[in-house]
């Protein structure tokens, strides 16, 4: 986790906020706050607190990229909501062709019977 330590660094200095204050704020000592950025991992809560302070998501704060593992999960999970869709989709375009091909039949159906009718 050596990219949450800069990243600690980096954005408390965009805010323009001292060690102190975002001590303060976690409601931890500075030198508790102090080894955030040098050699321990706050704690999860701490960890989100801070995602919060600085307005970054929690993968942002701890340098956290997308993996290969994760684009296969997202790819695959779009993969089956496409799926999903398209038999969705089917079916609804196969309904609406049968209720065309009644609707079709019924209108043959009736020009039979009235060509009949004004035959005789």
């Amino acid at each position: 986790m050596n990219n949450l330590k800069s990243n600690l660094v980096i954005l408390r200095k965009d805010k323009n906020l001292t060690q102190q204050d975002i001590a303060d704020f976690l409601g931890i000592s500075r030198t508790t706050y102090t080894r955030y950025e040098s050699s321990i991992e706050p704690s999860i809560d701490n960890l989100m607190k801070l995602a919060d302070l600085f307005q970054v998501s929690l993968d942002q704060l701890v340098g956290r990229e997308p993996s290969d593992n994760q684009k296969v999960v997202i790819n695959f999970f779009t993969k089956k909501e496409i799926e999903k869709q398209a038999k969705i989709i089917s079916k609804e375009v196969l309904l609406e062709a049968l209720n065309n091909l009644l609707v079709d039949k019924e209108e043959d159906i009736i020009n039979k019977v009235l060509y009949k009718i004004n035959k005789q």
